[in-house]
């Protein structure tokens, strides 16, 4: 039961992540954002403190389902960590990249 548990808190995590990813990207469309924890927290903007608490919570989600885990796969279980991240990191990745080509001057 514990491992049905452990998919279902994966991929509520996997979501939050993402969900707070696409909504940084949408307060930030020419900035680039962090990978981890932030350059500068700016917690006046609008919106920033609901993304970071996002971000927080679904990685804490993330633990919590590593948690569940671990009496099936033992120290193994760290790795949904960075299963239930990388689609994150790859939003961050591709956001960046965008915003980079973006300021970058063109080469004639």
């Amino acid at each position: 039961m514990a491992i049905i548990a452990s998919v279902v808190f994966l991929i509520a995590g996997t979501i939050l992540a993402a969900i707070a990813t696409a909504r940084w990207s949408m307060l930030e469309p020419y900035g680039l954002i962090p990978y981890f924890i932030g350059h500068d927290i700016d917690f006046e903007q609008k919106g920033q403190f609901l993304v970071y608490f996002l971000r927080a919570a679904g990685f804490f989600v993330l633990i919590v389902a590593a948690a569940f885990a671990q009496p099936f796969f033992g120290l193994w279980a760290l790795l949904l960590l960075v299963v239930g991240g990388f689609p994150s990191g790859m939003m961050v990745r591709q956001h960046n990249r965008r915003v980079r080509a973006m300021w970058r001057p063109r080469e004639t």
